[in-house]
């Protein structure tokens, strides 16, 4: 019988997100005490604190010493938010590796768990996309309601998110083994 214990890919797969698991706390607590350092002088001059990338513009780059105290706290808080929906979702994606790992790929608690994953990456690009709604830089010389249809524009963006789609595409994945270990659970009381 094929255990999928013996499966390099899954295997490789399971140990990244462990690895990525442990370390990313670690990595992303480092990077916002450097940018905090940074902001208050202590540190490097120029150091970005947008750690997921979220505000920065193509065509400028944004430096610590150009930012106010309330843009700093906004973007922090934006990226903590973030940083804590990604470290949850691979909480969820590690005890799913792990019943998949322990021959049980069809339990309750792995649809519940890619449930819970589509809804962060839903949840992220969602707002990621509302974000750039929010910030996207106003034109000086065009008419207002050239402004209004950009905004509107980036607003249906949300719509097109290959992302919104890939997690809604898992939460429908989540639905199904949910709904299959159900079935299978009235099938084995009648019989």
């Amino acid at each position: 019988m094929y255990l999928m214990k013996d499966n390099f890919i899954i295997k490789t797969v399971c140990a990244y997100a462990k690895l990525f698991r442990t370390y990313f706390p670690v990595y992303y607590v480092l990077f916002t005490v450097l940018g905090m350092f940074s902001y208050f002088g202590l540190g490097a001059k120029y150091f970005d604190i947008d750690f997921f990338k979220l505000f920065v513009n193509s065509k400028s780059c944004i430096t610590i010493k150009h930012i106010s105290i309330i843009s700093f706290i906004i973007i922090l808080s934006s990226n903590l938010f973030i940083f804590i929906s990604v470290y949850l979702g691979i909480i969820k994606l590690n005890k799913f590796l792990l019943n998949v790992l322990n021959q049980n790929p069809f339990v309750e608690e792995n649809g519940k768990n890619l449930k819970f994953i589509g809804h962060v990456i839903v949840m992220i690009s969602v707002f990621v996309s509302i974000k750039d709604a929010l910030i996207s830089p106003n034109i000086i010389q065009v008419p207002a309601y050239t402004n209004i249809l950009m905004k509107l524009a980036l607003s249906l963006t949300l719509f097109f998110s290959p992302y919104l789609i890939l997690g809604l595409f898992i939460i429908v994945i989540g639905e199904v083994i949910v709904r299959g270990t159900e079935m299978k659970n009235e099938l084995d009381l009648t019989v």
